[in-house]
């Protein structure tokens, strides 16, 4: 037997024996600054950090949740492309297309990195999601995109610290043209 127990930052497992405390889901990175691109049609950083040396190891899972939206109302339709990058390798890319519209689009991307029984052996799997057009914060609408894909064979030596980045690139530089990251949340299980 064991027991369940919360120290205000994370959850850990703790059998008899309290040396043998295995975290269950720990906060690693939080990041809510409000970063918005929308006068450039360059690939744009909207969250970078370093992972440290052995996170998450042979056995771990690392977890990133991006949240914000976007806005397109520069007269024609234009197209989003999301990039995830861990250890200077790209292991997600999406292209959401946008019609021209004054509402907002709310926006998720969740990324798993999971070691396979190494330091030096994960799979990647991410996706995005893209709501339909709302003009009421809080309102639901259909999904208009959702990618998922994944990334097999990543050989990063995670005993090394490894950059996590998040960036955005727009098909046209417009102030109509408007994406907006509003929080990033990295954990690891």
């Amino acid at each position: 037997t064991g027991a369940l127990e919360y120290d205000g930052y994370k959850l850990a497992l703790t059998s008899l024996d309290t040396a043998n405390r295995q975290d269950v889901v720990t906060s690693l990175l939080k990041d809510v600054t409000t970063i918005t691109t929308s006068t450039t049609s360059a690939e744009t950083t909207h969250y970078s950090s370093t992972i440290p040396s052995n996170t998450f190891g042979a056995n771990r899972t690392l977890r990133m949740k991006i949240l914000g939206n976007i806005k397109n109302n520069k007269g024609t339709s234009g197209t989003i492309t999301y990039r995830v990058k861990y250890g200077g390798t790209t292991i997600y890319t999406a292209i959401h297309t946008l019609v021209d519209s004054l509402q907002i689009r709310a926006v998720e991307i969740k990324c798993e990195i999971q070691a396979l029984n190494s330091a030096t052996s994960q799979v990647a799997s991410c996706e995005s999601k893209m709501g339909g057009l709302t003009t009421t914060a809080g309102s639901g609408a259909a999904m208009q995109d959702h990618y998922y894909a994944q990334y097999r064979g990543l050989t990063l030596n995670t005993a090394t610290d490894l950059g996590l980045v998040f960036t955005i690139e727009m098909s046209a530089s417009s102030t109509n043209f408007v994406v907006i990251t509003d929080s990033v949340i990295v954990e690891y299980l």
